[in-house]
């Protein structure tokens, strides 16, 4: 699966604990295999930290409430990001990240 991607996705991708959950699995896309929605993985890596796990964990709590929702990479919220990301231009006024940055995620990996 790995042969898919760059070089440089697929060594940070490896020098990641794998954990109890993630993006992918949270997200619009958990019915598709994870090697086709790599954008998560990527988003992730991006933005790693104590806060955006904390959320990842609560959102994979909530999916099992009636009504739960799958995200999309727009869904993160800019205060679980790292500081560094997401910037400026990719977020709308209310502080959650565009959902064209997920394009530019995509691009980044193709």
């Amino acid at each position: 699966m790995l042969e898919r991607y760059p070089a440089d996705f697929v060594q940070e991708r490896t020098s990641v604990r794998p954990g109890c959950t993630c993006l992918w699995q949270i997200s619009a896309s958990a019915d598709k295999l994870i090697c086709e929605a790599p954008e998560y993985d990527h988003a992730y890596l991006r933005h790693r930290g104590p806060l955006l796990d904390a959320w990842i964990l609560y959102r994979t709590a909530r999916a099992w409430l009636p009504k739960a929702t799958a995200i999309e990479l727009g869904d993160l919220p800019a205060w679980a990001c790292r500081p560094r990301f997401p910037m400026r231009e990719l977020l709308e006024p209310e502080g959650r990240v565009l959902t064209a940055a997920r394009t530019r995620v995509e691009t980044a990996i193709d």
